[in-house]
């Protein structure tokens, strides 16, 4: 099922997908975040997001596509407009802030310590 990675408190909490939706609309709540803080610079380094690289070598591509359920053409297409390849729907990305366009390098396992 999975879960998104919270910080409640200073604690960090797994809360399943599904259960921080609105009950009215079936719209996930939206809340505020520090991206200056050391627990959200912290998330970011462990954060798996879709790079222009992935896109850009097609045994990555088919990989990430087939995942998905989709065919690499359509993965492309759809979700190319993340890493600047293509117009994506609403150009929301004009709204990101900085710190959430620029990928830090990992250099390290993303795996969490045991």
């Amino acid at each position: 099922m999975g879960a998104m990675i919270t910080f409640q408190e200073g604690e960090m909490v797994p809360m399943p997908f599904g259960s921080f939706s609105d009950a009215t609309t079936g719209r996930t709540r939206v809340r505020e975040v520090n991206i200056a803080s050391e627990s959200f610079k912290a998330a970011l380094q462990y954060m798996i997001r879709l790079e222009r690289q992935d896109l850009e070598d097609p045994a990555r591509l088919s990989g990430i596509a087939r995942a998905g359920k989709m065919t690499p053409a359509a993965f492309a297409a759809r979700f190319g407009y993340l890493v600047g390849m293509g117009k994506g729907p609403a150009q929301r990305c004009d709204r990101v802030p900085p710190i959430l366009r620029e990928r830090p390098r990992i250099t390290q396992s993303r795996q969490a310590p045991q």
